[in-house]
């Protein structure tokens, strides 16, 4: 969501925009085509685009061409409520693999009744209920469990650069979410990136911190949505560091505080 829609789903929340209750909807088109999603395809605008099948498509056809999908490894830093993650797990196909990070609860409920509609791609998928940060430990992480309105999708660790003000976030709630670094997980066993797509909500500089090593030696493309000024700075300064080109995605929507960024891997690092 933009900071114009989130302030939006404020007032949804406060009762000033009607709501739409959700429902199990056929997908219409796009790399989701004939999967189910339990939406309100008449309400907020991201539902709708969704429902289509065309929501965020750019994201998809950017990671295309930097390099084929099909078997790929691909992390869905900020997953939601599994769009994202559906639709690159039917590009990836049977031998490709989805793990996807999200640490709101609510999104995490409603993305396990994605996964049990739609199982052939649900089995490609594998969700990890943690933030991902720049190191591995515990934070505060501010969140809402209100999906219809739009406001889940701004939950954020309390370090972030979030891209709206405070009185947006007013009634969003706090809890304590453990955390691991991008190097740490692969550290650990998990199968490293060839593509990684990252929508932390004004923490994304510090994901990348938190996955020099990887990043480095992996060389995925990355698809990030950047939240704030101060994290374009950090952003960029970090690609260009680690020898990635960096493209602006989707410029016609872009707005103030947030826009798309493509990492794309050079042929050569060091």
């Amino acid at each position: 969501m933009s900071p114009r829609e989130l302030s939006r789903a404020v007032l949804r929340r406060l009762g000033g925009i009607r709501e739409v209750a959700p429902k199990w909807t056929t997908v219409r088109a796009g790399p989701l085509q004939g999967a189910q999603l339990f939406v309100a395809a008449d309400g907020v605008d991201i539902w709708t685009a969704m429902a289509a099948g065309d929501h965020d498509q750019f994201l998809f056809t950017a990671a295309a061409s930097c390099r084929p999908l099909h078997g790929a490894v691909i992390w869905d830093i900020g997953a939601h409520i599994g769009y994202h993650s559906l639709a690159f797990a039917a590009l990836a196909g049977t031998e490709g693999r989805v793990i996807a990070f999200e640490p709101n609860p609510a999104n995490l409920a409603r993305f396990e009744m994605h996964l049990a509609h739609n199982r052939a791609l649900g089995e490609r998928i594998t969700i990890k209920p943690i933030a991902v940060s720049e190191v591995s430990g515990h934070a505060e992480f501010r969140f809402s469990d209100h999906i219809e309105s739009g406001m889940s999708s701004g939950g954020h660790l309390s370090t972030a650069c979030a891209p709206n003000d405070a009185a947006t976030y007013a009634m969003f709630r706090s809890t304590r979410v453990d955390t691991f670094s991008v190097d740490d997980l692969v550290s650990s066993g998990l199968p490293g990136p060839d593509v990684m797509k990252i929508d932390v909500e004004g923490a994304e500089a510090g994901v990348l911190r938190g996955g020099r090593k990887v990043i480095s030696t992996r060389r995925p493309v990355l698809l990030i949505e950047v939240h704030h000024i101060l994290q374009m700075v950090e952003v960029n300064n970090i690609l260009s560091e680690l020898g990635y080109t960096m493209e602006v995605l989707d410029r016609e929507h872009s707005t103030p505080g947030r826009c798309f960024v493509l990492g794309r891997p050079g042929t050569s690092h060091g």
